[in-house]
């Protein structure tokens, strides 16, 4: 139950979780769920995506805790069957039929947790994962921007911030929700800006708030190398992590360019596959990801969240895994609840 009272700061409401966990429960216990997917099974695909494996319950950072995430491996394991990035997307470059109720698992980010806590479980029951890194927190150890702005002003003892970028403006951190308020009016902010003032104004935000942040949350090369060693795909999250539609297209293709360079360079090998931060897509940054040579991604939005041999690599939907309590996920994965209950209502492509 912990799972439904904790309160999520970035919009969970714990009434909602109550009554979305009793009507997965009604559901699940009455067979409701397995009777449904067995008549009206998914064509296809679904693709859940992950930030953060972990039990420390931060929820400024997010994440599933790895008891819930093993009993959701284990229920999808045995109704399911798991693929890779690379088997689904050899179906449909080649248009053959992807196998009724598939799934594909990735993780976003790269986080450190990812090793230690999703991999022996992704390793006892043999699913495969495709990690998207953003590199240059695998460079340097920091927190991808959204998380380690979230963390200062968690933590940070100042009453106010000041602001320079693009004017000035002070913004108050008095209470929970003006720390809030101000993350996401950041978050907004930095879509009208170039990335070297994204840059300079989020480095202003942590100077100010003189918080400093973790530097062991993420994963780094020896571990990237290593999971590589035991079967993990890995694709390219951009180097810094912006909203990419917004950016300008030459920063957008540097974004593209550079971390695809980076990753083959370190793994050795082909880079196929891309994910927009925050689901940031757009069709001139789509047009460049493909020039650069990656082989897919995803776009938000849309209620049909099945990829079979109908759809373009270049338009694969998904859904979030649920950190509710048991046994919400299971109803994600059926054709009729999945878009009314689906997790990336709350936890989106926005982290």
């Amino acid at each position: 139950m912990r799972y439904l009272i904790r309160r999520h700061p970035q919009g969970g409401r714990v009434l909602r979780r109550v009554l979305r966990w009793a009507f997965a429960v009604g559901c699940y216990y009455s067979g409701a769920v397995m009777l449904l997917n067995r008549f009206f099974p998914r064509h296809g695909a679904l693709i859940y995506f992950g930030h953060r494996v972990a039990d420390d319950f931060d929820d400024w950072l997010g994440g599933v805790p790895p008891d819930l995430f093993e009993q959701q491996i284990a229920w999808l394991c045995r109704h399911f069957r798991f693929m890779s990035m690379d088997e689904l997307v050899d179906h449909l470059q080649q248009q053959r039929p992807v196998p009724d109720n598939s799934l594909v698992l990735t993780l976003d980010d790269g986080f450190a947790d990812n090793y230690t806590h999703a991999l022996p479980i992704l390793e006892k029951y043999r699913v495969p994962v495709t990690i998207y890194l953003v590199t240059d927190s695998i460079d340097t150890g920091e927190l991808p921007w959204p998380q380690r702005l979230a963390w200062v002003l968690a933590r940070t003892q100042r009453e106010t911030l000041d602001l320079n970028i693009p004017v000035p403006q002070r913004l108050t951190l008095r209470t929970l929700a003006e720390r809030l308020q101000a993350l996401n009016f950041i978050k907004e902010l930095r879509k009208q800006l170039p990335m070297r003032q994204q840059l300079d104004l989020f480095q202003s935000v942590v100077d100010q708030c003189g918080v400093r942040t973790p530097k062991d949350r993420m994963l780094n090369w020896d571990q990237v190398l290593e999971m590589r060693r035991h079967g993990v795909g890995f694709g390219s999250h951009t180097v810094h992590h912006p909203f990419m539609k917004c950016l300008p297209l030459e920063d957008a293709r540097w974004q593209l360019e550079e971390s695809k360079r980076v990753l083959e360079e370190r793994l050795g090998e082909r880079v196929r596959h891309f994910c927009f931060p925050h689901g940031s897509y757009g069709e001139a940054v789509g047009r460049q990801a493909q020039a650069a040579g990656y082989e897919s991604y995803f776009i938000p939005g849309g209620l049909d969240r099945t990829n079979n041999h109908r759809r373009s690599p270049f338009q694969l939907r998904r859904l979030g895994l649920s950190d509710d309590a048991w046994p919400v996920l299971p109803l994600t994965t059926t054709r009729w609840f999945t878009d009314w209950l689906r997790p990336d209502r709350r936890q989106n492509e926005k982290d």
